[in-house]
């Protein structure tokens, strides 16, 4: 039937009308069901997973504040360099040392890679600038 595909998504195509998954839980068994990874409903699992989740989320919307606010854009710049180079750095660790993950990783990684070295190029545009550096 539909295997690896989360209740949420089942209960969609059963019954369109809106409605929320009955738990967060559900939600992220979807994303994560996409790469073949079944992570089922422990509380410290979805936690372990959503704490991340937050922390990337917040860092994404301070990164793309930067594209706005002059002020802001060498410390965009900055974390941008470090959050997406840091991905890529533990995903090529991941391919090196436990072999190579399912396509939609690789793409990530790529992603990463690209958007890591644009904001590098961005950071060093900035200092050649004398942009600021810090909040004001």
């Amino acid at each position: 039937a539909l295997h690896g595909t989360s209740s949420f998504v089942r209960s969609k195509a059963e019954n369109p009308s809106p409605q929320w998954p009955r738990s967060w839980g559900e939600g992220q068994q979807g994303f994560y069901a996409g790469y073949g990874i079944e992570i089922g409903n422990h509380p410290t699992m979805l936690s372990e997973l959503r704490a991340p989740g937050a922390n990337l989320a917040t860092l994404g919307a301070l990164i793309f504040t930067g594209v706005f606010r002059s002020d802001l854009m060498r410390l965009s710049a900055a974390l941008g360099t470090v959050v997406f180079l840091a991905f890529a750095f533990g995903r090529l660790m991941g391919i090196v040392l436990d072999g190579m993950p399912a396509e939609g990783i690789v793409t990530a990684l790529a992603i990463e890679l690209v958007a890591g070295a644009l904001c590098l190029l961005s950071l060093r545009g900035t200092m050649s600038h004398g942009l600021p550096a810090t909040l004001s």
